[in-house]
């Protein structure tokens, strides 16, 4: 019986105990675009055994893990203070959720005490599950694009299978996304301009990876780096210089509002960005400036906030 490529559906809860399955239910469906799965990731040791013949020697599988990626539409949860079906994936990528009752809720960096999430993941009726898988994910803001989390994860293996029955999903915490224009996106500042803006990226940069030793098993958050690039159209030098500001090593405040309706706002807000590597690019015959992002963290943890409102 063939598997439809389409027929691909992704659940995701917050586990209690590390590794442990979570259980989730359709109301933790994630609205995904764009997915993919390996398997079984990892390495493979060459047994290298000697023999009177020529031939190759069997291989054993070591460091076994499954990966995935996918993306997901940057909205809000439909909700002004309602936690964004998203949420969970922010958290199992190493960010800290703060709600605020009927206001907002707000995702931070940490550096220790890092959660992990139980994935499902249907591929039309076979089920693979990702436990205590922890990750990373990009931000695209493309003027003219519905703008999206692109989501990769690692998490532990365990054997396929076929449950018959698939939760009916929810789908709850999901806005619809809107594209990217002057309208549904009223503020972009970069040390304090409000400049033309035609794409913002974001990456936020977390390292992961997979420690299989003696008495421990986990997919680990090692570091994070945060990074990204802007493209908006070059300013009057009297008006900003980013030549100048990348030159000199400064640092300044950028902020991205995009949304109108209360429920489906997202704003980043990034105290301290380093722009560097400013280069001139054309679209649709006007000049632009396309630099490289560093998100600085002056305190620690603190080199963006995420809110959702």
């Amino acid at each position: 019986m063939s598997l439809f490529w389409r027929k691909t559906y992704i659940l995701a809860a917050i586990e209690t105990t590390y590794g442990v399955d979570e259980v989730p239910s359709g109301a933790n469906a994630i609205k995904i675009r764009n997915a993919n799965l390996v398997p079984l990731a990892g390495n493979t040791e060459d047994r290298g055994l000697l023999k009177p013949k020529l031939g190759a020697s069997p291989k054993v599988p070591v460091s076994i893990h499954r990966k995935t990626d996918f993306e997901v539409e940057v909205a809000g949860s439909g909700a002004a203070g309602d936690v964004p079906g998203w949420g969970v994936l922010a958290r199992m990528c190493g960010l800290d959720e703060t709600v605020t009752a009927a206001t907002k809720v707000e995702y931070t960096p940490i550096s220790t005490g890092f959660e992990s999430a139980s994935l499902y993941y249907y591929k039309d009726n076979q089920l693979r599950k990702l436990l205590g898988a922890r990750g990373t994910f990009g931000m695209s803001f493309q003027a003219g694009n519905l703008p999206h989390f692109k989501v990769e994860g690692l998490g532990l293996w365990s054997a396929a299978s076929e449950p018959g029955t698939i939760p009916a999903p929810g789908y709850t915490g999901f806005a619809d996304g809107i594209p990217v224009s002057k309208n549904n996106t009223p503020i972009f500042t970069l040390f304090g301009h409000a400049l033309v803006m035609k794409s913002l990226e974001m990456n936020l940069g977390s390292a992961t990876a997979l420690r299989d030793l003696v008495n421990f098993k986990e997919i680990a958050l090692t570091d994070r780096q945060t990074t990204g690039s802007v493209v908006f159209e070059w300013p009057p030098i009297a008006t900003f210089d980013p030549e100048a500001v990348a030159q000199a090593g400064t640092t300044g405040a950028l902020q991205l509002v995009h949304g109108t309706t209360a429920g489906n706002i997202i704003q980043i807000d990034a105290p301290a960005v380093q722009i560097t590597e400013p280069a001139m690019v054309e679209d649709q015959g006007v000049t632009m400036c396309q630099c490289t992002l560093t998100f600085t963290a002056p305190q620690g943890d603190d080199e963006f906030v995420i809110t959702a409102k």
